[in-house]
């Protein structure tokens, strides 16, 4: 028999210019002329404010849009490089474009690929944006220029998207990709720079790792590729892949990826490196503990060390085949701080899970962005843990197509805290097409359309760590690129500026929650609170709740239970002793669950 519970979140509180949103991108709805979409990264951001003004923020997101062999001429020939740029509200669409690139004017299109993006701020607070990705040979237009196959793409775009310069990086004829990009603290000679990593195979047991400094048109500083090779010199039988990175105030770079030796039967192990500011090693590190253990995902957290996602093989159940990962290390030495094993669950039933991008928030806590796959079926996920990478709740949005492709960002402004959330999910109309797809959450994971959290499954794990020596050389060709811009179109899926959440009744081995508008289920007031908090119960089932408060870091600060009777019953909270901020109160009994946000003046 199928087992339910009904959670009833109540209308929620949100502060003005708090706008929640969900958006999705394709070529052409209105005919439909549709490509298969994702979006691998994103940004809100922080330096091109319109007029100067914090309040008139983007968000920005990169990606990729498949080619399509059924339309017709030009888009049929090339997957392209996706860009896509909302307002502070997610309303309006500024840019949406997807891009091709080829050597010359009269050379064949390359496909290209679009996997992280930056920004670029000069006094007018209107300097647009650096991307990397790939360009590839493409067998349909005939461009095969590209020894290796592919090479590490680099394009900067004006504040409207337009592009200023693309360029390609060959590394000894290898086959290329760049994953990452950052905006830099080192600044040489006026000039500000951005740092970038990816992965370079040049042989069948052989790839390695980049990173790079370049100035806003591509031009590197420096160039390097590296190798961690189990076995030592010559470096030839392992595969490095750099995947992101991060750098500190002093200019010190922070990258993770993963290793694996490159001969039959080799488990994958997590990797982590730092570098000086010119490039030099200070330290490298593998670790593994099962299997398959891969890094993803790093950030520099507030208190001077670096926090990892990924995902591991370690503490599966059937049906699952990964689990996400949450690490953290320390700067000195990359040195385990704690690390925690983050298993989807639901029902008694365990799914696979991965982690392609993490942050942290204030607090800290920690957001972890990845698909889950459930019954054959994959969907956005997002992972919300504490301080010490213990899961309070987990969260999971659309349908997808692919299980890659995803990018987050804080937004942490005082009037507009939340969560940027770049992904890709299943067209609705049709269902065989992915879109890019750009959401903004609060910090309990809810958007409009979703507001059901649910509970952590947390596995601790202390993997081996081992010290690897390397393979530094400094190597790149740079060839520049032109471009081609093609018009996407978006649709609206739901904005709001207060999430309202109705009584969701779920199966646990049901597909979807059946979300069912319970109005006056119970009243909280004055809301904002300055001392006394009134509770009032009215249609909730009679009998023993418990009602807990807990601050915007998921921190418990009360708890009490309440006997309610039929009919209306009110309880008090004394709010008086609490510092200003926001507040969720959760009342529960049994299957039952109500939630409020409070705002303490």
């Amino acid at each position: 028999m199928k087992t339910l519970f009904t959670s009833i979140a109540l209308l929620t509180f949100c502060m003005a210019e708090g706008q929640y949103f969900q958006q999705r991108f394709n070529l052409d709805y209105t005919t439909p002329a549709l490509r298969n979409e994702r979006c691998n990264s994103g940004i809100r951001t922080r330096d091109n404010y319109m007029a100067g003004n914090p309040a008139l923020h983007y968000y920005a997101g990169i990606g990729t849009s498949y080619n399509n062999t059924a339309l017709a001429a030009p888009n049929n020939v090339a997957d392209r490089m996706r860009f896509q740029q909302l307002n502070n509200t997610g309303v309006t669409v500024i840019s949406n474009l997807g891009y091709q690139f080829a050597d010359a004017a009269t050379a064949p299109w390359y496909h290209s690929y679009g996997n992280g993006i930056a920004e670029v701020n000069n006094a007018a607070h209107n300097g647009g944006y650096v991307t990397v990705g790939t360009v590839a040979n493409n067998t349909i237009t005939g461009a095969a220029a590209i020894a290796g196959g592919s090479d590490a793409l680099f394009t900067q775009l004006d504040a409207g998207g337009a592009v200023i310069s693309s360029v390609r990086y060959d590394i000894l004829g290898g086959a290329d990709q760049a994953w990452c990009i950052r905006k830099s603290a080192i600044v040489i000679n006026g000039r500000p720079t951005w740092i970038l990593c990816g992965q370079s195979k040049r042989a069948a047991n052989n790839t390695d790792c980049f990173v790079a400094r370049v100035f806003s048109d591509g031009t590197p500083v420096w160039f390097n590729r590296y190798n961690f090779d189990p076995g030592g010199a010559p470096y030839t039988s392992a595969h490095n892949i750099a995947k992101q990175l991060c750098e500190d105030a002093a200019g010190y770079i922070y990258v993770v990826g993963t290793l694996q030796d490159g001969f039959a039967g080799a488990g994958i192990d997590g990797l982590a490196f730092k570098l000086t500011s010119a490039g030099a090693v200070i330290w490298g590190n593998d670790y593994n503990i099962s299997p398959d253990d891969e890094f993803h995902a790093v950030r520099l957290t507030a208190d001077g060390n670096i926090i990892v996602g990924g995902f591991t093989t370690f503490a599966i159940v059937a049906p699952a085949t990964s689990n996400m990962l949450i690490t953290k290390l320390t700067a000195a030495a990359g040195a385990i701080m704690f690390q925690n094993v983050l298993r989807v669950s639901s029902g008694g039933n365990f799914y696979t899970s991965k982690c392609y991008d993490i942050i942290e928030t204030a607090g800290p806590q920690y957001f972890l962005a990845g698909p889950m796959t459930r019954n054959g079926v994959n969907y956005e996920m997002m992972y919300k843990t504490n301080a010490a990478g213990i899961g309070i709740n987990w969260y999971r949005y659309n349908q997808m197509i692919y299980n890659v492709g995803f990018g987050l960002d804080n937004v942490n402004t005082a009037a507009n805290a939340g969560v940027a959330y770049f992904a890709s999910m299943k067209n609705t109309t049709s269902p065989l097409f992915s879109d890019s797809h750009i959401m903004k959450t609060d910090y309990f994971g809810r958007t409009c359309n979703f507001c059901t959290a649910y509970p952590p499954n947390n596995a601790p794990l202390q993997m081996e760590v081992h010290q690897r020596n390397r393979l530094q050389q400094p190597t790149a060709q740079t060839r520049r690129l032109i471009s081609a811009a093609f018009k996407y179109s978006n649709i609206l899926i739901c904005n709001q500026a207060v999430v309202i959440c109705g009584a969701a009744v779920e199966a646990s081995d049901a597909e979807a929650a059946t979300a069912v508008e319970k109005t006056g289920a119970a009243k909280f007031f004055p809301n904002p609170v300055v001392n006394v908090l009134h509770v009032q119960l009215n249609t909730l089932p009679a009998g023993e709740y418990n009602l807990s408060l807990t601050d915007i870091n998921g921190k418990t600060i009360l708890q009490k239970t309440y006997v309610h009777n039929n009919g209306k019953s009110f309880t008090d909270i004394d709010m008086s002793s609490f510092a200003p901020g926001m507040y969720m109160l959760t009342i529960k009994k049994d299957g039952v669950r109500a939630e409020q946000k409070i705002v303490k003046q």
